[in-house]
């Protein structure tokens, strides 16, 4: 066997395998310790960065890696200050991780909304007690038989029930573009791939959401409740678009308009909206009133489609309370009743 040198105290050695590097236990020890430090010195967008996690859980039309940047480059290109970022739509938390790798914010800036409150009750687990959970999914087996056995979570259900059961159906039941009320079938490997750095990196996803506030209640009385009075905030809106209501939570989303109102008039410096280009978007949200910046919306499979083949176009628009006319405390107040 060749000598060599120790990495840690470089004392030559017999390696005794090829992949030795250490002459010790004692060195092995020291240097996983020194790497454990130093992992926890990276910022939270260093550490989300080299964990590439993309979202708390697979969701189509989430703004990850793919969409997420071209986002955030309308608002730093814009020269947008803020204090505080408003996310009503939570949806898997994608454009909020993407958010906190562009060191656009720290987590104890924003504050975060969605109406499911499985989801909200992952986002608790995830804060409280981070090494339970990811020990109870690491015993959770990617099979078919375990998925159909899962159950719908009762009220009596501890946040990390509901955690455990809400990323297990969550990615277990989704391949590719199309998530599924049945076990998928992983052929290609992605999706353990994705489970297991999900709980390998879970420490780093749980930092995500110490700091945050986040809620569970109506997005547009999140919005009247957190934005009135203040006037140094982004609130980042990426609500269900038009023809997917009905996948919002229970009762599906059907208030496009009274958003597009509140939005018009609520007092943030600014308001960043993201939808599929459609005729009913154009008369809610006005050329002349807000900055559209239009991009090709992409799944995991390539281009999105519409039902007649023909290519959608995502647009990204804001409202800048620079171009604004009076700001509002008679708009808002109309706005909100």
């Amino acid at each position: 066997m060749p000598e060599i040198s120790c990495q840690v105290c470089g004392k030559s050695f017999q390696a005794q395998r090829r992949s030795a590097r250490y002459c010790s236990d004692y060195c092995k020890l020291k240097s996983h310790r020194h790497r454990k430090r130093a992992a926890d010195d990276l910022t939270i967008g260093q550490a989300l960065k080299q964990s590439r996690i993309s979202g708390v859980h697979p969701l189509i039309g989430s703004k990850g890696a793919i969409s997420g940047p071209e986002v955030l480059k309308v608002i730093t290109d814009n020269c947008i200050t803020f204090d505080r970022w408003i996310e009503p739509f939570l949806g898997s938390g994608a454009l909020y991780l993407e958010a906190l790798k562009a060191d656009l914010l720290s987590p104890h800036q924003a504050v975060l909304n969605d109406l499911n409150g499985w989801m909200v009750a992952t986002l608790r687990a995830l804060r409280n007690d981070p090494k339970e959970l990811q020990r109870r999914l690491a015993l959770m087996p990617i099979a078919a038989a375990e998925f159909d056995h899962t159950v719908e979570p009762d009220h009596q259900w501890s946040d990390a029930d509901v955690a455990v059961w809400w990323l297990a159906r969550n990615y277990h039941g989704f391949v590719g573009n199309f998530k599924q009320n049945r076990f998928a079938v992983d052929r290609s490997g992605n999706k353990s791939r994705k489970w297991d750095r999900l709980i390998q990196h879970l420490p780093t996803l749980c930092r995500a959401f110490v700091g945050p506030t986040v809620m569970n209640i109506d997005a547009l009385e999140l919005i009247r409740k957190e934005c009135t009075g203040r006037t140094n905030d982004l609130v980042v809106v990426d609500p269900p678009y038009f023809g997917t209501e009905h996948a919002y939570a229970e009762g599906g989303f059907n208030q496009h308009e009274a958003l597009a109102e509140l939005l018009e008039c609520v007092p943030a410096s600014g308001v960043v909206v993201m939808y599929y280009d459609c005729p009913e978007l154009r008369a809610l949200y006005p050329k002349n009133r807000w900055l559209w910046v239009k991009r090709e919306a992409f799944s995991s499979i390539g281009v999105s489609k519409r039902a007649d083949g023909s290519e959608r176009t995502e647009v990204v628009l804001l409202r800048r309370s620079e171009i604004e006319s009076e700001p509002i405390a008679g708009q808002l107040a109309l706005a909100v009743n």
